[in-house]
Order: C-alpha cells, then structure tokens, then sequence
C-alpha cells in the first residue's frame, strides 16, 4: 500500500482499510521488563524486545501511575536503557512502548522507588562513630555509604567493616558508620517500605549521629516514612509541604533552615522539634489535631489564638516575630511547657485555669503590649501553685510588660519555691 513503511512484517489491516494497531502490537510488545534501583536519582530498566517494527521503542517514567513523562527513546534490538535524573526517593513507575510515529503500543509497565540521600560530613577529626538506627516495614533494605565512608558493627568502629549493609525487616535496627575524612553519601535503597529513621519514642529518641553532620532536604525524604529523628550538628533544609503525608514524629537537633506554612503540616503529626534558622509561618489553627509537642526556632512568624491550640498539646516552644493573642486560660489542659517569643499580645487570666500536675515551664515574654495586669499575675501564681509539678528546670517567668505580682500572690509563691519552681516576674 503506496505511503505505508511501518515495517517489512504484514500489517493487519481493519476491514474498512486502515491499520489495526491492536492487533499490529499484539506481537510486536516490549515485555519481561524488570527496574534496578541505581542510586538517588537513576533506575535501570531491562526488557525483551519483540518482533522489530515501528520505528523503535519510547521509555515514560511517572510518580504516580497515571502521568507519565517520556524519558527517552531507544532502537529496536535495544533491550537496556538509563533513566537519570529522577526524583530522588520517590516511588517510580517505567514504562516501555514500542511505536509507530504518534502509534504506541500498550507496552510493559514496572515500578520501583529511587534511593534516598544522605550527605554526611565528618566533623572533629573523623574518628567519631555515629549511631544510626533505621527501621523497614517488611522488606530487608541495603544501605551504601561513598568515599571514606564505613559501617561497623560494634560501637567501637572496629568490627565487620563495609560499605554496604542490608538491614532487616520487621525491627528497629542499629549500625554504626564513621565519616573519617571529608564527605560520604549514605544510600538508602529503601524499596517504599522505610518506616523511619533514628530511634522512635519507644526507647526515648536514645540515639547519636554526632561523629558526622546529615544533609538533606525535605523534598527528598522517603515518602513511606513514618517519622524521621536525627540529632547532632544537621542542616535539614526545604519547604513543610514537602514532608512525607503519613509522618507521625519530627525531630532533627542543629542547624535547620525550614521553612512553609502551618498548614502544610502532615495531618497525622504528634511530633515537632527542629531547631535552627527557620522560617515558618502560619495560624495556630492550621496546626495538625493530633499535635502534642511543638518546638521550632528561628525567624518564625506565627499567628493565631491560644483557643486554637490543639486539644492534645502538652508542648509548646516557639521563637521568632510571633504574634499570638489570646488568655492563657484557654491554653490545652494538659499543656507542661509554654514559651513563646515575639510580637505577641497574650493579656488575659482572668477566668480560672486547672494546670496540669506534670507542668514544668511557663515563661511569658511581651513585645508590645500591656501584657498580664497585677490581679492577673496573681491569679495566675496562685492556679499554678496549686499544681504538683514534674520534672527539672521548673520555672515561671513574666517579665514587664506584665504587672508586676503583689502580696495576694505571697503565699503561692512560696508554694512554689518550696516545690523547687524558680518564680520571676516584673
């Protein structure tokens, strides 16, 4: 048929004359195709070639099974191709067509996840040995560490050295690393199954990467991840929105720079420490329900009443150009530590409050206003006296511009002294 150069196999045609592409490829499909994770960013895809025809063979790749973005092309007989250039720790699917000009066939469709990077940098002289505990649902994950890098399997740093190492499934699991010069890559092939990293609330964060600094932005977190706890000198940088949407637990000790919204928290947080330069932002509103601590340093500009703290909030530590307004009467019930910095305009304690007997801290700095009249610092003194108390470092500051207390108040502070609580006030 004069203009058809489709290839030299016969062409089934439909009965009113033109190609019967379904039935063209029924023959012709790339299949048996089988992904390799190769590092953060690359996967490799090998297949079976079918029947040559067409013009060669297109390779998609997508991160959500629905859109798929052409890679590249590959020539008929070609059985191998690279995809570079991936999102880094995401969950990836390949696809390989055969075709035909705008033609495609359905073609062979695999998925896999590319690898999650840590940039670690030595720190002192390199002969400190880090802790790191990682924690895979169901499927034994290999770790590599680049350049110097070695793990170990005793805390000395002298036993089983390597530079890989497949961690178990099914536990909280513990190895040791050590950075002893410059930098290394620490590559998590985590196969969409890594529940978290560092140790979880079970045994009390009681974890140490202090031998070496960890980088990596939030964008390229494991999306499976659960919760993430990383202590020592870190610079975890990127935007809240990009966190992981099933992450329970944030903690990350040093110097972070993160920033975003409130309101692009994951919903199912109970956890967030991260100390640093940060700059977040926000109404206490948007914070998620299930919040109980929340301490963040740095630049940050949140806004919002005390009313709308979550009901479970037992921690609440935040720096920066805050303005939060409200009564110190509508704080959560179960609420132990309380400090807040900034612009804010908490001025009211003048209905009741029942502080919780495990309180510890609250410390109440105004910027601009009249903060807390005298009659309210002592209502105040006297409500947390009544209180048991828990913990070390007990204290209650309030500063001008509060009033300052007056003798109705005597008697509790007393109290409060004799409860080992260190009381300032204007």
């Amino acid at each position: 048929m004069p203009g058809i150069s489709v290839s030299k196999i016969p062409i089934p045609f439909n009965k009113g004359g033109g190609i019967s592409w379904s039935s063209y490829w029924a023959t012709r499909e790339p299949s048996a195709l089988s992904l390799t994770t190769v590092s953060e960013s690359r996967i490799d895809a090998t297949w079976t070639d079918g029947a040559e025809a067409g013009d060669g063979l297109r390779v998609y790749y997508s991160t959500d099974n629905v859109t798929f973005i052409e890679h590249g092309t590959a020539n008929f007989g070609d059985e191998a191709y690279s995809l570079t250039s991936l999102p880094e720790a995401r969950h990836i699917y390949v696809k390989v067509v055969a075709y035909s000009g705008t033609n495609e066939s359905t073609g062979d469709t695999a998925d896999d996840y590319t690898a999650m990077k840590i940039l670690l940098t030595s720190t002192g002289t390199g002969a400190g040995v880090s802790t790191l505990r990682l924690w895979f649902d169901t499927t034994p994950v290999t770790c590599t560490l680049s350049g110097a890098g070695r793990f170990y399997s005793d805390s000395g740093g002298t036993a089983d050295e390597s530079t890989s190492y497949e961690f178990p499934a099914g536990s909280l699991q513990t190895r040791y690393l050590k950075v002893p010069s410059s930098t290394s890559n620490l590559l998590i092939f985590h196969k969409g199954n890594m529940l978290g990293w560092g140790s979880d609330s079970t045994d009390g964060w009681a974890s140490s990467n202090n031998a070496a600094t960890a980088a990596v932005s939030t964008e390229d977190f494991a999306r499976d991840m659960v919760y993430f706890r990383c202590p020592g000198s870190n610079t975890i940088n990127g935007d809240l929105s990009d966190l992981p949407s099933e992450l329970t637990a944030f903690r990350c000790g040093s110097s972070n720079t993160i920033s975003g919204d409130l309101s692009d928290l994951p919903s199912e947080l109970t956890y967030f420490y991260c100390t640093g330069s940060n700059t977040i932002s926000g109404d206490l509103s948007d914070l998620p329900s299930k919040l109980t601590y929340f301490l963040c340093t740095g630049a940050n500009t949140i806004s919002g009443d005390l009313s709308d703290l979550p009901s479970k909030l037992t921690y609440f530590y935040c720096t920066g150009s805050n303005t939060i307004s409200g009564a110190l009467s509508d704080l959560p019930s179960d609420l132990t530590y309380f400090n807040c910095t900034g612009s804010n305009t908490i001025s009211d304690y003048t209905a009741p409050h029942t502080w919780s007997n495990s309180i510890n801290y609250i410390k109440l700095i105004q910027a601009v206003g009249n903060g807390l009249d005298e009659t309210e610092v002592d209502n105040l003194l006297i409500d947390l006296a009544s209180a048991t108390w828990a913990g070390s470092n007990r204290r209650v500051e309030l500063p001008a511009p509060n009033a300052a207390r007056t003798s109705a108040s005597d008697a509790a502070v007393a109290t409060l002294l004799g409860k080992s609580v260190t009381v300032v006030t204007a």
